[in-house]
């Protein structure tokens, strides 16, 4: 099995968890790590609705939704996995601080750094 359709089954594996209480939040990523070419300044932002009642969320980007479910982990923070636009992304949040990794075909990943609001 490629390295791609494995991610495929762990992002649905991980989809079908949901948490409750998984809230909106505003998030703005100011940096951007692209595989192993280093970190440049980034304005990318990603504003997550609230959850449904089935722990669904939705996304909004500059490039279109993504959807997704959440998984509320008390000790670590909260973690999303989306998917949308051609990728799969793990989005998870302590605090106000936030990393989002974007996993493409390739396989490629982006990395981005940011925080999002206390929405959580």
């Amino acid at each position: 099995m490629s390295i791609w359709g494995t991610m495929k089954i762990a992002a649905c594996a991980l989809l079908c968890l949901t948490g409750p209480g998984l809230a909106a939040s505003a998030c703005l990523f100011t940096a951007e790590c692209f595989e192993a070419d280093g970190c440049a300044e980034s304005g990318f932002t990603l504003d997550l609705a609230d959850a449904d009642d089935a722990g669904r969320v939705v996304a909004a980007t500059e490039f279109g939704d993504l959807t997704g479910r959440g998984l509320e982990r008390a000790a670590v923070g909260v973690s999303y996995v989306l998917e949308g636009a051609g990728a799969v992304y793990l989005l998870t949040m302590s605090g106000t601080d936030a990393r989002l990794s974007v996993h493409m075909e390739g396989p490629i990943v982006a990395t981005y750094l940011g925080t999002c609001d206390a929405g959580q």
